[in-house]
């Protein structure tokens, strides 16, 4: 497993716009093409977890895709990642989902090619 294929990846997609956590499960098969969903999810979440940690993403609330995206604290990050239900896509329209975005400093990092 290239972990900084892995980095790239996930990170991208959040600099590209927010991404709902079931996207990035689904950017990572082409990585991981004998890999379980579990396994993805899991492979998922150790990445975005290690990216908070540096500053480079941050999780946001979200309700619709068109709706505003509001910052979880700090204390939410855990129990949004670990909710299975927010691995998967929403069920209606206007579902609340969790969804990641770049910081600066993660969307300075990835055009700076700063991803270790």
């Amino acid at each position: 497993m290239d972990r900084l294929k892995i980095r790239e990846e996930v990170l991208g997609s959040a600099v590209e716009d927010y991404c709902g956590l079931w996207e990035f499960v689904w950017g990572l098969r082409p990585l991981l093409p004998d890999s379980s969903e579990d396994e993805l999810r899991d492979v998922a979440e150790s990445e975005i977890r290690e990216l908070v940690k540096k500053g480079q993403v941050a999780l946001y609330r979200r309700v619709s895709v068109s709706g505003d995206a509001i910052p979880l604290a700090a204390s939410e990050i855990e129990a949004a990642l670990a909710r299975p239900t927010n691995w998967q896509p929403p069920s209606a329209i206007d579902s609340e989902e969790i969804v990641v975005g770049a910081t600066d400093l993660g969307v300075r990092d990835y055009y700076a090619g700063a991803l270790e």
